[in-house]
């Protein structure tokens, strides 16, 4: 009886065990539910074709473990050469690399007291507006009522809304929608629950605002506009603005509040600075002009005095202007021509002369787009180390932590008007996107696959005049595995890719290179590429990346001294990639540059063109480059549906109609 009744205890004692097992599983899930993963904020994302890639399985790095493969090619064209072709994709499949999780556990933030509802005042003093009424109902329900302001004073939010309220003007924003003065006028009375209650819907009408045009609204551009109408017909991207603005609610204090509006750029505090200066400049009547004049080293009297004044005018010269050209203001001349995309040889000509004479209100102009731009910038998508490439800077930059660690110079994709006969457009088909993405492998020795039009167009050509051509240039032809008929041109000496290439995710073929073509990197102006970015000592710049990622640099510089072997060699911890396209940004002095605005995207801006037009059927009257006929739109119909091609005869012309 004793041993029937502890084994009848024993097993009462394991199912009420069980059954709390079960039930302490069960609450353990619904709280892990609860505070499960949530989607990381992507904004923007780049186009999603996935490259054909060369691979290596990176074992071990220090004792050379590692296999290659062939390489294929992209859509990319040199401008010089009989083949100006600069594309490569890969047909091998990529092995797992260390990635950023595509989802975040949700912080656990320390408990908050229970949200009081509302008072019948503040209510009141929200449902008074009926801007976006309804999501700033939702803003303060959450918050809860002394979010933004108490009996005591502002809240830390509160204070940050206030403060940058009264900043707008000095980052480029209108201050008229904010009512600032009335909003001013409030923060300096409060004594009564109603005019603390239309305080804090003001402060949060603001801080409404203050989201959505810095963290929603896209009207600098250039593609991928978002206007408040759009905001206004959005029910997400309403969801979007309420969720932030009760985050910088609910921050602790000022500064965790702006850090949520403000872009984590590293040139967007410096671009603010040097706004507000050149405005102040402005508004107290600028710089004096100076004539047409050529001066340098032997010059002196008061041309050079007038040249040294107007250097002071904008911080270039801190000397006492004596009107002698000596080595101080050289080197005060040679520092503005760096500053403005000019040959820098300490020289006055007319073309400098032409830059000085530019109104500091013009100035101030090209500073606040930029400004706007970076405020829109794709940065918030990036790591915490991240490459970029301005596009008018033609400047490739290494960020890490907020700073810059690396320049090197780039070529970029060319503004020229060209057509693209297989697809049957025409117009800006080369200029390097705007797009995000991360570099995931370097490439040594790299193959190129010509892209279609290359192949059917340029290299005909060439073959017509040179049946030798193919065996001059190393370029065979190839049959892939899925039965399509390439030209290869192999790796080494004479590939127009260089000898690395540094491959980018979903990019659409695009990535970054070497070239065969190193001198065109001593240009000013370098959009000479076909949507590719050629990247200066691309060999230098390999080797810091792969070492940075962790890669024994003797294994680096034996692949690297490999005549022909290609290896692909991938980055455990691949950075973020974006290009972006800021015509003001900052040198390494701090200082602002003015840039050309080559792809004419302010252009567009400031004419209201947005997003600006980049291409146009072939043989339209848009867009078209000389060299096209014009074609009526139902013939070039009629080639699309039949799968042709147009005529590569440029003496050809559409038959006449009747």
């Amino acid at each position: 009886m004793s041993e029937m009744g502890n084994g009848g205890l024993s097993v009462e004692r394991g199912l009420l065990l069980g059954l709390s097992g079960l039930c302490l599983g069960l609450l353990v899930g619904a709280l892990a539910f609860r505070s499960g993963p949530v989607a990381i904020d992507t904004e923007l994302k780049p186009s999603s074709s996935t490259p054909l890639r060369v691979t290596e399985t990176r074992k071990d790095a220090s004792q050379g473990k590692s296999t290659a493969s062939d390489a294929a090619g992209a859509d990319e064209r040199l401008p010089e050469g009989p083949i100006p072709g600069l594309g490569l994709m890969n047909n091998a499949t990529r092995p797992a690399t260390k990635t950023r999780p595509s989802t975040v556990p949700e912080a656990h933030e320390p408990e908050r007291p229970p949200v009081r509802p509302l008072t019948t005042s503040l209510k009141d003093a929200i449902s008074a507006d009926r801007w976006f009424r309804k999501t700033r109902m939702q803003i303060h329900t959450q918050l809860g009522p002394g979010a933004l302001v108490t009996s005591n004073g502002l809240t830390p939010a509160g204070r940050a809304v206030l403060s940058r309220v009264r900043d707008l003007e000095n980052h480029g924003v209108l201050a008229m929608p904010y009512n600032a003065a009335s909003l001013e006028d409030r923060a300096q009375r409060f004594s009564t629950d109603d005019e603390r209650a239309a305080l804090e819907a003001h402060l949060g009408r603001a801080l409404t605002r203050l989201v959505l045009e810095w963290r929603i609204l896209r009207t600098a551009g250039p593609f991928k506009l978002i206007s408040e109408a759009k905001v206004t017909k959005s029910r997400s991207l309403q969801k979007k603005l309420a969720q932030l603005a009760v985050r910088f609610g609910q921050a602790q204090t000022e500064e965790e509040a702006l850090a949520i509006i403000d872009p984590p750029h590293p040139f967007y505090t410096g671009l603010v600075n040097a706004y507000v200066a050149y405005r102040n400049l402005s508004e107290s009547g600028g710089c004096k002009t100076l004539p047409d004049r050529r001066l340098s080293r032997r010059s002196k009297g008061k041309h050079v005095q007038a040249l040294e004044t107007r250097l002071a005018c904008e911080g270039y010269f801190a000397g006492e202007p004596d009107g002698i050209y000596d080595e101080a203001l050289v080197e005060a001349v040679k520092s503005y021509q760096r500053h403005h995309e000019l040959d820098v040889d300490g020289a006055i000509g007319s073309e400098t002369v032409r830059s000085l004479n530019v109104p500091m209100s013009r100035r101030a102009q090209q500073l606040r787009l930029a400004v706007h731009r970076v405020r829109e910038t794709r940065v918030r998508k990036m790591s915490d180390y991240y490459l970029v490439v301005n596009i008018p800077a033609y400047e490739l930059r290494a960020v890490e932590e907020g700073k810059t660690i690396r320049r090197s110079k780039v070529i970029v994709g060319t503004n020229r008007l060209d057509d693209d006969k297989v697809a049957l457009i025409q117009g800006h088909l080369n200029r390097t996107k705007l797009f995000t993405s991360r570099l995931y492998q370097v490439v040594i020795n790299p193959s190129w696959i010509l892209p279609e039009r290359i192949a059917k167009g340029e290299l005909k050509s060439s073959l017509a005049k040179d049946p030798d051509y193919l065996d001059k240039v190393r370029i065979r032809e190839k049959t892939l595995g899925n039965g399509t008929k390439v030209f290869v041109q192999k790796g080494g000496e004479g590939n127009v890719l260089g000898k690395v290439k540094f491959l980018l995710e979903k990019s659409n073929a695009i990535y970054l290179h070497d070239t065969d073509k190193k001198y065109l990197f001593e240009e000013k102006r370098r959009d000479f590429s076909h949507g590719c970015m050629r990247v200066h000592e691309a060999v230098k710049f390999a080797q810091w990346l792969l070492e940075k990622d962790g890669w024994d640099m003797k294994e680096v510089n034996r692949a690297l001294g490999a005549e022909y072997a290609q290896r692909g060699m991938d980055l455990q911890n691949p950075p973020s990639f974006m290009t972006e396209y800021l015509t003001v940004d900052l040198s390494v002095e701090g200082k602002p540059r003015f840039l050309t605005d080559i792809y004419k995207y302010d252009k567009a801006y400031y004419a209201a063109e947005l997003p600006p037009k980049t291409k146009a059927r072939w043989g339209s009257t848009r867009l078209r480059p000389r060299w096209v006929p014009l074609v009526p739109g139902a013939l070039v119909k009629e080639w699309r549906a039949a799968g042709k091609v147009a005529p590569r005869d440029p003496n050809w012309r559409p038959p006449a109609e009747g």
